[in-house]
């Protein structure tokens, strides 16, 4: 019998399972790192980041397995052998800028975002799921990882130091799950690239103004607004994920940080 699982991972993860008499636990799973109740009740390595509920689908019950921070792992239950996945990586930094020019630093790229149906696993091994981090100032996300699968971290926005200079060629927004934005100094400089299928491109920088906007998992960015996000239902309710930050408008003048663009989300 099929038996679909629906969790949820990445900054967010979810998992999302279907439950079968098959699939329902004789009795509460004994490990001290249980999470969840009754015929949710899951087994996880570390269950400080992780919660469990049930969630009636089409007026049919599943289990909605969230992993919301850090890594741990989840033990497949006996009987489930599908799951229906959201993994979301973590969103690239805005960047910065020192300069005592008016120009704005790039917003940061959403993470990258995956999901699909009836993804095959075995029943009772461990999968091990890794949740990335949002990006710092001028830093990329993290990956997240689960089921096999790999969301790419967003990408950082493009920015300046406090000489003007271009560190590490980072004026331009990074590549990512989706692209940073570029920054807007002396010359319009390049958003960075979307990763395909998980999202989209960074604006170029508008020269002496706004950074370009960070790209999302639904569209690239356009000027100095972020890329639009997704909505998906996986949890119950619509919810938007994955949109991308914006590019930070003019700054003022003087040698401190300023402009900063938004991080991606």
């Amino acid at each position: 019998m099929r038996n679909p699982l629906k969790f949820w991972l990445g900054t967010f993860t979810v998992l999302l399972l279907s439950l079968t008499p098959s699939v329902v636990p004789a009795g509460p799973i004994v490990s001290a790192a249980a999470v969840g109740s009754g015929a949710c009740e899951q087994t996880v390595g570390d269950a400080t980041y992780v919660s469990s509920s049930l969630l009636n689908v089409s007026s049919v019950p599943h289990c909605l397995l969230t992993f919301s921070q850090g890594s741990t792992t989840w033990d497949v239950p006996a009987g489930v052998t599908e799951v229906d996945y959201l993994i979301v990586a973590g969103g690239g930094g805005g960047g910065r800028t020192f300069t005592g020019l008016q120009e704005g630093a790039g917003g940061g790229g959403a993470g990258g975002l995956l999901t699909g149906d009836d993804r095959s696993v075995d029943d009772e091994t461990q999968q091990t799921i890794i949740v990335g981090e949002g990006g710092g100032s001028w830093t990329n996300g993290s990956p997240s990882s689960a089921l096999g699968l790999t969301a790419v971290g967003g990408g950082r926005g493009g920015g300046s130091d406090a000489n003007y200079g271009d560190v590490s060629g980072r004026y331009e927004g990074a590549n990512g799950g989706s692209g940073g934005g570029g920054h807007g100094p002396f010359q319009n400089r390049a958003g960075g690239s979307g990763t395909s299928g998980q999202g989209y491109n960074g604006a170029q920088g508008i020269h002496l103004g706004s950074g370009g906007g960070g790209g999302g998992a639904g569209g690239a960015a356009s000027g100095s607004s972020g890329g639009t996000g997704r909505n998906l239902s996986i949890t119950g309710s619509s919810v938007l994920y994955a949109q991308g930050g914006s590019g930070g408008t003019t700054a003022n003048t003087g040698n401190s940080p300023s402009a900063v663009g938004s991080g991606g989300g």
